[in-house]
This record gives C-alpha cells, sequence and structure tokens, in this order.
C-alpha cells in the first residue's frame, strides 16, 4: 500500500529527533560505564545506593592518598560533650583553616554517639572564588551516584548539606593529590572509600525528630513557649569550621 508523501515528511524530523535523543542517552550514560545515575532524595533509605548490611572499613585508599596521623585530632574539643547536640548520633567537624580550636586545616573528623572519635581524614574545601559555607547543617539529600551537571564530573556518594555542596568523593588520581589542601568548587571532596563509609554512617544515624540550631552559632532555637525547637532530620549534624565555637554557647546566652 502507498505511503502518503505528507505523512512521509511529517514523520522523518519526528524520527530524526527520537535518534538525536538516542544518541544522547547512549554519550550521557557512557561516564556511569553502566552504574544508573541517582538524584538527591531526602532519606538515605530512599536511594538505591542504601545497604542495611554495610560493612564498615576505611583501611583501603586510592593511592596517592594517606590518612593524617589519628593522634593529631584525639585532643581536639569533642562535640558530644556539647549538650546542644544531644539529639545527634554522628557528628562530621569539616575545618577549613589552621585554628587552635578546629585543628589542622582541610581535615574531617568524624564522632559518633556512643563510640567517640572514629575518623579522621585529609580533604578538599572550596579553592579560591569557590567557598564552603561555613555553620551548622543537616543532611538534606543523599544521591549515592550523583553528576554534577554544572561541571561534568562524578560527585558519587553525595551527602547535601546546604543547597548544592555536598560532602562527596574525589574520583580521579589529581584531585586525590590535592586532598589536604583547597581544591574544590564549593563541595568537601573525600577520598572515595572514605566517602562511602561516610555516606552510609550518616545514612544509617537514623531519622526522626532533632534539636532545631541556629546554623551560625549552633545554638538551640527555642520557640514562643521557650521550648527548644524540633523537626524530623536526619539524626547527623555537620559542623563547617571555622564557625562560632561550640562548647561556648552557654558564655553566648
Amino acid at each position: 500500500m502507498a505511503t502518503n508523501p505528507r505523512i512521509q515528511r511529517t514523520a522523518l524530523p519526528h524520527l530524526f529527533a527520537l535518534l538525536m535523543l538516542f544518541a544522547t542517552a547512549v554519550a550521557v550514560a557512557a561516564p556511569w560505564e553502566g552504574y544508573g545515575r541517582t538524584y538527591p532524595v531526602p532519606r538515605y533509605d530512599l536511594d538505591p545506593g542504601a545497604d542495611a548490611n554495610y560493612r564498615f572499613a576505611s583501611e583501603r585508599s586510592f593511592p596517592p592518598y594517606r590518612d593524617p596521623p589519628f593522634d593529631e585530632a584525639v585532643g581536639l574539643p569533642d562535640p558530644l560533650d556539647e549538650p546542644a547536640f544531644r539529639s545527634y548520633e554522628v557528628i562530621v567537624v569539616v575545618n577549613k583553616k589552621d585554628n587552635a580550636f578546629w585543628g589542622r586545616p582541610e581535615t574531617l573528623r568524624v564522632y559518633q554517639r556512643g563510640v567517640g572519635l572514629l575518623y579522621y581524614w585529609l580533604i578538599s574545601t572550596g579553592d579560591t572564588g569557590w567557598g564552603t559555607p561555613s555553620g551548622y547543617f543537616v543532611p538534606t539529600g543523599f544521591s549515592s551516584r550523583h553528576w554534577s551537571s554544572a561541571f561534568d564530573a562524578p560527585m558519587f556518594w553525595s551527602v547535601f548539606f546546604q543547597g548544592g555542596k555536598a560532602l562527596h568523593s574525589s574520583l580521579d588520581r589529581e584531585a586525590l593529590g590535592d586532598l589536604g589542601q583547597p581544591a574544590s568548587h564549593g563541595c568537601v571532596h573525600i577520598e572515595e572509600h572514605r566517602a562511602e563509609a561516610l555516606f552510609h554512617l550518616i545514612g544509617r544515624s537514623g531519622y526522626g525528630p532533632v534539636d532545631k540550631l541556629d546554623p551560625r552559632t549552633g545554638r538551640p532555637l527555642t520557640g514562643n513557649d521557650g521550648e527548644i525547637e524540633q523537626f524530623e532530620a536526619t539524626r547527623t549534624l555537620i559542623i563547617v569550621g571555622p564557625v562560632t565555637p561550640f562548647g561556648m554557647t552557654a558564655l553566648a546566652d
């Protein structure tokens, strides 16, 4: 049966558009090497990478990365001792500047309630012109296979804490060599195995009511009735310093 030439002319542009869409999809999928892309979700258990049986171990690392001496962090102020943080199960402390209170620059410490100081790692925060925000934050999104559309780069094991800023893995060898000095576009770069462990540790800290803190000072916020306000969130506090030191909140009231 003959085909109407007008239908052929109309169908050809649509067919071409479909072929272009398919070609684009293949090109976009290539960097993922068979892995599916994920997008931020508000809870860990909603992310495809969530794993209730994940086994924590950070001994492995991709060269040339090496952890700093753990003893450096042992004597630093312990946020688990701060009464204002009692509703948080995991506390992550990111430090950008050399400071007597916050310690060595470009480092990250992880504390878990009931355990104490777990990890001490080198990281990279925002380079010149790409500042990493300071303050007291809670996780706002999880994306285990995230991809930055702005920079066309992987952001695996992302835990977002303010807008598009996240804790996430650093994959390429050059970036691994930069850990310990500012080098990011505002996110916090972490060695791949450590970022994966942190993603699961934060996610498995639980989800429920936590005390609402002033993001600039870390002091609890109270309502009109004088009671501390609470809200539903992942039970992890992410502190990016230098910022108003914790442990001094009573002096500021």
